[in-house]
């Protein structure tokens, strides 16, 4: 797994050090990212087939992704295509 150590200053006036780590191998690379955008457009037809529409956003501030499903003015909010998959076997989707 790719992580890296790094040290961030604490917000406290002692200029103690906290270490985190970044897990940089859930990050999307070039070779994936065709794919992430190729299983969104699929969603998207098979959300359509059931009345339903589905948009992505991302946050400027970190580059994290949300999945926005509506329909008839009602909306649900996810985090994950793992997420959308099961809301769509729900609806009647099949996956």
């Amino acid at each position: 797994m790719n992580q890296h150590t790094h040290k961030s200053e604490s917000p406290g006036t002692t200029g103690q050090y906290a270490n985190f780590k970044t897990n940089t191998a859930s990050l999307p690379t070039a070779e994936n990212l065709g794919n992430i955008q190729k299983q969104i457009a699929t969603l998207q037809a098979q959300f359509a087939l059931h009345g339903h529409t589905l948009q992505t956003s991302t946050r400027a501030d970190d580059g994290r992704v949300t999945y926005t499903v509506s329909r008839w003015g009602q909306s649900r909010y996810f985090t994950s295509t793992h997420d959308l998959q099961a809301f769509l076997a729900q609806i009647g989707g099949v996956q």
